[in-house]
Formats: C-alpha cells, structure tokens, sequence
C-alpha cells in the first residue's frame, strides 16, 4: 500500500511540473522593440538627405520573424535581417531625401513582425525643412499659402 501512495505522490508531483512547463511555453512570445522609434533631424534645408539608422531588438523569448518595412514617400530603407532569436538585435538604414519639402516634417515607417502584441511598430522621423540655401530662420510659407 505504501508503494502505491509513493507512486500516486510522484504521478501528482509529474502532473503539475507538466503543467507548469505547458503553460509557460504558452505564454511565450517574441517581442520586437526600437530603443528610439522617433528619429528628430532637426532643421535643416531642402538640399539635404537624411540618413538613419533604426535599431530593432527581439526582447521576448521566441524567434522574432520581421515580415516587411514599409518605407514613406521619397524613402529608401536597407533591409533588416528576418529573423532574431531573443535577445537579438538588428539595425536598417534609412535615406530620406528632402528636395521640394518645406516647414515641418513627420514621416513614418511600420515594421511588421509576428509579435503578437504589437504585429505593426511605427516609426517617426521628424524635424524642420528651410527653403534651399537657409540654414535658420523662420519657415516661409509654400507658395500659394498665407500664413
């Protein structure tokens, strides 16, 4: 009879490190961050090109797989490596280019993944665009509008 309540003791004491284990494994997921998802260039003039780069981080603990980068208008984005293992970290370039842009300026980006809690992370450049040739001082209006 002893032997049978030993053995019942270590099956119930089997069942709950399995259930223990299952539900962690449940609740693991990848998780992708930007330490800095706002990129502010500053004021600068309609002649130059902003270059960037954006730094990513797997901090969950399952393989991150980024699916795509959507770059805005007038962007090009190098691509980040797919896949990262956590605690992995990878980085894209943006180039921007300014030419015909004027005052202030928000552009955004979406790096989509298979985080479950956030599958699309928008990123922002901002800053200032003078007229060609200025390098401060106030922002004249477009043409066509009054201030």
């Amino acid at each position: 009879m002893s032997c049978v309540a030993v053995n019942i003791s270590h099956m119930c004491f089997i069942v709950i490190l399995c259930i223990l284990c299952a539900q962690s494994t449940l609740n693991a997921a990848p998780a992708l961050t930007c330490p800095n998802p706002t990129f502010n260039f500053g004021t600068t003039n309609s002649t130059a090109t902003i270059k960037h780069t954006f730094k990513l981080e797997n901090t969950g603990d399952q393989t991150l797989n980024i699916t795509s980068v959507k770059c805005c208008c007038s962007a090009k984005c190098s691509k980040p490596r797919k896949k990262l293992l956590p605690g992995e970290k990878t980085s894209f370039d943006i180039v921007l280019s300014l030419k015909g842009r004027r005052g202030k300026m928000k552009k955004r980006l979406y790096v989509r993944s298979n985080d479950p809690k956030k599958i699309i992370l928008p990123l922002t450049i901002t800053g200032t665009v003078l007229d060609p040739g200025r390098t401060s001082g106030t922002i004249l209006p477009k043409e066509g509008k009054s201030k």
